[in-house]
């Protein structure tokens, strides 16, 4: 006798849904509140799919400026392996199962779905590496071992700068 769990008994599909909109609005309102306390434009990115990703590479870039003067494009990365990740999937499920061109979609698949996840890391640590530079390792291999962790992770310390260098006086905002 085998035993299967039924995941849909367990955890209905509505249910799912609702989840999976709370964990990425929970991303979108602490990305969001990130960019505007560092003064980035388009914060309002923080809630489309696509510009998530580019807040994210922008908060990087911005700590990268800011700390060590490097100017980064990691705004652009990860939007760009998105896209090409959403084509060949796309392609994958559009053309037909020819062996050859089935087994280079799925290798495309696959070498872009690990270039997005070591992206997406290495722009979490720039991000986390802002907020609490003595945590930022952990939580970046939390990130990258557990995804749906990432939005609780910057939950907890979106209203921290210990990385950061302090504002010029002109730039505090006062009381």
């Amino acid at each position: 006798m085998e035993f299967q769990m039924d995941m849909e008994a367990l955890f209905p599909k509505e249910v799912i849904w609702i989840l999976l909109a709370a964990v990425y609005l929970i991303q979108a309102i602490t990305l969001f509140t990130m960019a505007r306390r560092r003064f980035l434009k388009g914060t309002w990115t923080a809630f489309l799919p696509i510009g998530n990703l580019w807040l994210l590479g922008s908060l990087a870039d911005h700590y990268q400026y800011v700390v060590h003067r490097k100017i980064c494009r990691k705004r652009m990365l990860l939007p760009s392996l998105g896209g090409v990740l959403f084509l060949a999937v796309l392609l994958q499920n559009l053309l037909p199962h020819v062996g050859v061109l089935d087994a280079l979609l799925s290798t495309i698949v696959d070498l872009t779905i690990m270039l997005f996840i070591f992206a997406k890391a290495w722009c979490l640590y720039s991000v986390y590496e802002s907020c609490d530079p003595g945590i930022s390792v952990a939580y970046t291999m939390w990130s990258a071992l557990l995804y749906f962790i990432v939005p609780i992770l910057l939950l907890g310390s979106f209203r921290k700068d210990y990385g950061m260098p302090p504002l010029p006086p002109q730039e505090r905002k006062e009381g």
